[in-house]
């Protein structure tokens, strides 16, 4: 009971007040219908394009690493779309975390699910290697349906969002992982479950991937070297069909699809029907 108090009496300190407030506020948004949700996620992702300027620094420094080919403008007009998509994908974090019984299965597609079936019915476990999707956490209701899965996640340093993030995850996944307990991962994947990890995030020069990222990395090659299967994939949305899907990447080498094209989250146009 004591330690139950003090756990409320942390969440409701002063300091979180303003963090409880745009909490409030994605709640509300969690209630728009789409037709109102992806313009909204549009505008506000330009707006954030125009003032973010250290963000929009960094995102414009990747893109000319990564495709020297492209026209300065044909970069600049991708980063801005990023930030759209990504802007729209925590206004979607907000009806996963904050309206989860807001059932959007209908609008989710998961293509190559038999083999993820299929892994699992060997008794073994199954590591699901992917990236921080912006839609990820939106189509988790279509993915819990597909077996027993935990996921893996960076603990946040405040409360408020460290609490709204767990709370949300579990109510589609049983084990909601903290991503440098690699023990509860193996132990996950020991009893046959599946375990979701994501391994694109860059934590800066003062976390390194090396050595702890070493040794996790050397772990999860134990787990997978003792017979446990893994598989890959992608998620994406198409904007003008207010639809999302997530592709395991053994589906998409099977069907030669591509993950993403001109109407996932690079087109950030209207749905033509209203949403739910």
């Amino acid at each position: 009971m004591e330690a139950a108090s003090g756990s409320i009496s942390r969440l409701a300190a002063p300091r979180l007040w303003p963090i409880w407030c745009l909490i409030g506020l994605g709640w509300l948004i969690a209630r728009l219908p789409l037709t109102l949700l992806f313009p909204l996620g549009k505008h506000l992702g330009r707006l954030a394009f125009r003032i973010g300027s250290a963000r929009r620094s960094i995102a414009n420094t990747n893109l000319r690493l990564c495709f020297p080919e492209l026209p300065p403008g044909e970069r600049r007009d991708l980063a801005r779309r990023t930030f759209e998509a990504v802007t729209l994908g925590a206004l979607e974090l907000c009806i996963a975390w904050l309206n989860p019984k807001r059932d959007l299965r209908r609008r989710i597609e998961v293509q190559g699910a038999e083999h993820f079936r299929a892994a699992a019915a060997k008794g073994r476990g199954v590591l699901l290697l992917g990236a921080h999707f912006a839609v990820l956490d939106l189509i988790s209701q279509a993915l819990a349906e597909q077996g027993q899965i935990d996921v893996m996640y960076r603990k946040n340093r405040n409360p408020a969002w460290e609490w709204l993030q767990v709370r949300g995850r579990r109510r589609h996944f049983k084990g909601v992982i903290e991503r440098r307990d690699a023990r509860a991962a193996l132990r996950a994947l020991q009893a046959g479950r599946a375990v979701w990890y994501a391994a694109d995030q860059d934590y800066g020069a003062k976390h390194s991937a090396l050595p702890r990222g070493a040794r996790y990395a050397y772990e999860y090659a134990a787990g997978l070297r003792r017979g446990d299967m893994y598989a890959g994939g992608f998620a994406c949305r198409m904007v003008s069909r207010a639809r999302w899907r997530y592709a395991s990447l053994r589906a998409l080498l099977m069907t030669r699809a591509r993950p993403f094209s001109s109407v996932t989250m690079s087109s950030m146009r209207t749905p033509p029907h209203p949403g739910r």
